[in-house]
């Protein structure tokens, strides 16, 4: 709680006009966030905030370095953030997220806390899938499926006559027969059942 206060922003003491903030993140900052994505880290943000009458518009600059825990080695690396997002918050009669980018406060609302806010700007940059740049380049080659082959029994296309004729007559033909896995067997069989 005590890393969450050095977020808050006293909106109610502010005048009208520009206003600069700056803030160091560092590990203790997703150590106070419950189930982090990120451990390790360390950034700078810059938030420009403009406040008038009725609404608030903060402008966030969030750029740095995350550690990261490689899916395929598991060994950590440093992943760049580089994160401008905007936030902008309107007054009305109670608190409501309006979208990614609006925000309601409820009037006489005397301060806004950043943390959640700059900790969600930069889990959404972690990606799905994390891999050291070293795999980078190879990355596209060990997108292959595992069971790659078994696509052709799911495969969607139906089979022209002229296909299956050829299929057939070249089925009855040969004399040895290529065993087929009996669990694909029974999904082969569902299939065919499902075409006619």
């Amino acid at each position: 709680m005590k890393e969450e206060r050095l977020y808050n922003i006293d909106i109610f003491g502010l005048r009208n006009g520009k206003h600069d903030f700056a803030y160091e993140i560092d590990n203790r900052f997703f150590a106070a966030m419950q189930d982090s994505l990120v451990e390790k880290g360390t950034l700078k943000v810059n938030v420009a905030l403009q406040k008038s009458d009725n609404m608030i518009v903060m402008q966030f600059d969030i750029k740095g370095e995350i550690t990261l825990l490689c899916d395929r080695s598991l060994e950590e690396f440093q992943f760049p953030i580089d994160a401008p997002n905007r936030l902008v918050f309107k007054f009305g009669e109670s608190f409501k997220e309006v979208s990614d980018e609006l925000i309601v406060l409820a009037t006489g609302t005397a301060t806004i806390n950043l943390f959640q806010y700059i900790y969600e700007f930069i889990a959404v940059q972690v990606p799905f899938k994390k891999l050291h740049p070293k795999f980078e380049l190879d990355d596209s080659e060990d997108d292959v499926l595992v069971y790659g082959e078994v696509h052709d029994y799911f495969d969607d296309e139906e089979e022209t006559e002229d296909e299956a004729d050829e299929n057939n007559s070249s089925a009855s033909s040969t004399t040895i027969e290529e065993p087929v896995d009996p669990r694909f067997a029974a999904l082969l069989k569902l299939k065919n059942n499902n075409l006619q």
